[in-house]
């Protein structure tokens, strides 16, 4: 009996899979295929590394330099903060940008100055994407392909002892937004009162798990030449120290360590009872448990009524309300310049807008409303924007703002992470089988996934880094993405998995239905794909289901490991170096939370990982004291064939470009530039620059 009821269940699945395939093939033949799309011009959509970095040499991006030494810094400023020197309201521009201002070249043009930059987000939470990505000040920056670090607020680093000692020379002259001086003195307090101070450190994660502070089992040191150089040491070679410098590790360096507004909210510096009286109150009403937790929480300033000065190019005012604009204006001591001595930003306000859901925003661009932005554009519009885009700019378009749609390269796949330390037992000995992570590869039909979600313009692969980075594998992006749904039933009965519940799916070695749900967060933007994923594990035989949460609960569930399987971009197609989803490196890794902990920890805490894990680990440990770059690679090209063999992370589709809306009347942002979160795009194609022609 239970033989029929198998056979009826996968006929009933197949049928139900070819009926959603059907309809959502539907979909995109009708997006590829309307009679519209022959009068539309030829665009490029994908680009070589060569053709990229021809774009760089021919001047099509950013490029930054310092003052000519022989030139005399002639400097000038936006009309509205001129207004405000000759009211005696701000001190001169020559005092307020100073002596070693950063330059950067424009692509296109200098200025012109004026305009109001608006940026359309799903949840106001999202403004905090002006420090992490549209106001990425790091010490240095990705250059706009994702290739280089260039100078940003340091000039240089140098390096000694074989990558043990790193020296860094700040960049002289730049001030915070309040008019403060900025320098080694704010770095120190960071490092001695901030990241040294244990109370402050059990307060945040951030603080206290992050490896690459810990490198030889040794707190690095920071050490203070003069006001504008500064000493790192470390116990061991240090050979990521460039890219942590570029990355997260130079967030909490420059983003939380103005020290002379932090020093207000810490404990340690209350010189009498009654002033820690004050915090200990101030902590209690905003609903922290003290100081030492209100101050962790407070220096990530979107949650502050008195926000920390910035040295970013626009300035928030007031604390983040969810459905109120959140409005960014000028920072009058902003310490870049153009080639002319122009200083920069060019646009006055950057403004944070809600909107409902990416359906919202989809209207918004089609009607030429979108100023710049990729962030939750819903691939499947593609076709509609591409068409609305070239009808705007056609003679007697009544579209408000005429714009294109640019092809940027982005991030390289879309993934599925099965959760390799799932809270159940049984569930988690099931996906630890290599068996089973093969079999639910072999199950998807990826071309099916990559015509219903993406038009047919993505390419089936495995996340791994791209043909265009120093570390591809061409067997790693290939392996196991067959469609064979028999092999996959093979897979599964060869692991014992035979017997069937009354409705045709397999039982788990407890008797339970075996269950695997795909969780996802609800600004993704590949649910249709996600759900055809869902009916081929029903197919052979696992009951899934597509759970769509907030992205909040998403995170939530990460750290309690209750997720199955995550979807998510893989978000790396340069840099794999800069992820830290593999090797795990995090508590809350998808992929495998605990054993993230216990490599960040080095076995403090956390579970031991299974033996192919730990050796992938090794071999990130080879990389961190790596400074050879070819050697480094070769480490890199080594953990990701372990990678690929162990099946740990299942690709469906990549090599898709990033949507980015561009109105006609914005000037300097290129055509092509490299953008996911890794490279902080589009802060490294320096918006501080974009302006707005009118």
């Amino acid at each position: 009996m239970k033989t029929v009821i198998r056979g009826i269940l996968l006929l009933a699945c197949t049928a139900a899979c070819l009926i959603v395939g059907s309809l959502l093939l539907a979909r995109g033949a009708w997006a590829l295929g309307n009679k519209k799309q022959q009068d539309l011009p030829e665009v490029k959509r994908t680009w070589t590394a060569e053709e990229l970095q021809q774009q760089v040499e021919n001047g099509r991006v950013h490029r930054v330099s310092e003052w000519p030494a022989d030139k005399p810094l002639k400097l000038n400023e936006a009309p509205q903060l001129k207004e405000l020197v000759a009211q005696g309201k701000l001190p001169p521009v020559e005092q307020r940008v100073g002596e070693e201002p950063l330059v950067i070249h424009p692509p296109d043009q200098n200025g012109p100055y004026g305009g109001t930059f608006t940026r359309y987000v799903m949840d106001a939470d999202e403004a905090r994407v002006m420090g992490y990505r549209m106001g990425y000040e790091r010490l240095f920056r990705f250059d706009p392909m994702g290739n280089k670090f260039v100078p940003n607020l340091a000039l240089w680093a140098k390096t000694s002892d074989g990558g043990k000692t790193w020296i860094v020379r700040l960049r002289k002259g730049v001030k915070w937004s309040d008019g403060h001086p900025w320098g080694a003195d704010d770095l120190m307090f960071w490092y001695n009162d901030i990241l040294c101070n244990k109370k402050l450190r059990d307060a945040d994660l951030y603080l206290s798990l992050k490896r690459e502070y810990m490198l030889g089992g040794e707190l690095f040191k920071l050490e203070k030449i003069d006001d504008h150089t500064v000493r790192f040491r470390y116990a061991v070679p240090n050979g990521l120290f460039m890219l942590h410098m570029t990355y997260e590790s130079s967030f909490m360096l420059t983003h939380q360590t103005a020290a002379h507004h932090f020093k207000k909210l810490h404990p340690d510096f209350c010189e009498t009872k009654e002033d820690l009286r004050k915090l200990e109150k101030m902590a209690s009403e905003k609903g922290f448990s003290g100081p030492y937790h209100m101050l962790a929480n407070l220096r990530d300033h979107t949650e502050s009524d008195d926000p920390a000065p910035t040295l970013e190019a626009w300035v928030r005012h007031k604390r983040i309300v969810p459905g109120d604009p959140v409005v960014f204006t000028r920072n009058p001591y902003y310490w870049k310049v153009d080639p002319a001595g122009n200083q920069l930003p060019y646009m006055d306000e950057f403004v944070f807008l809600q909107v409902a859901n990416r359906e919202t925003l989809g209207l918004k661009a089609i009607n030429g409303q979108v100023n710049v932005q990729a962030r939750h554009l819903d691939f499947q519009k593609y076709t509609m924007l591409m068409e609305k885009a070239f009808a705007s700019r056609q003679p007697g378009s009544k579209t408000e703002h005429p714009f294109s749609i640019r092809h940027w390269v982005g991030p390289a796949t879309v993934k599925l992470t099965p959760n390799l330390n799932h809270r159940d037992p049984v569930l988690r000995k099931l996906i630890g089988d290599v068996r089973f992570r093969k079999a639910m590869s072999y199950a998807i039909n990826r071309d099916e996934v990559n015509q219903a979600q993406f038009l047919g313009i993505g390419t089936p692969r495995q996340p791994c880094p791209t043909a265009m980075s120093p570390y591809y594998s061409a067997k790693r992006e290939k392996l196991y993405i067959e469609y064979d749904p028999a092999l996959a039933n093979s897979l599964l009965d060869e692991m014992g998995l035979t017997e069937r519940d009354d409705e045709g799916f397999r039982l788990r070695p407890d008797g339970k239905t075996l269950r695997l749900n795909i969780d996802t967060n609800d600004q993704t933007g590949y649910e249709d794909g996600l759900y055809l994923v869902t009916q081929y594990w029903r197919a052979i035989g696992i009951k899934s289901d597509l759970k769509i949460r907030s992205r909040a609960l998403c995170f939530e569930h990460y750290s309690a490991r209750k997720h199955d399987v995550d979807a998510w971009w893989y978000a790396v197609r340069a840099v794999p170096l800069a992820d830290n989803s593999f090797p795990p490196r995090q508590s809350r890794n998808r992929l495998a939370g605990q054993w993230g902990a216990w490599f960040m920890s080095n076995g403090a805490v956390g579970e031991e990982p299974s033996e192919p894990m730990k050796e992938a680990m090794n071999l990130w440990r080879k990389i961190e004291l790596e400074s050879d770059f070819d050697k480094q690679a070769g480490y890199v090209r080594q953990m990701y064939d372990i990678m690929g063999e162990q099946c740990w992370t299942i690709g469906l589709v990549g090599e898709m470009p990033i949507m980015m809306v561009v109105q006609d009347r914005f000037r300097n942002v290129p055509e092509v530039a490299y953008y996911d979160w890794c490279a902080k795009g589009p802060g490294n194609t320096a918006p501080e620059c974009w302006a707005i022609e009118e």
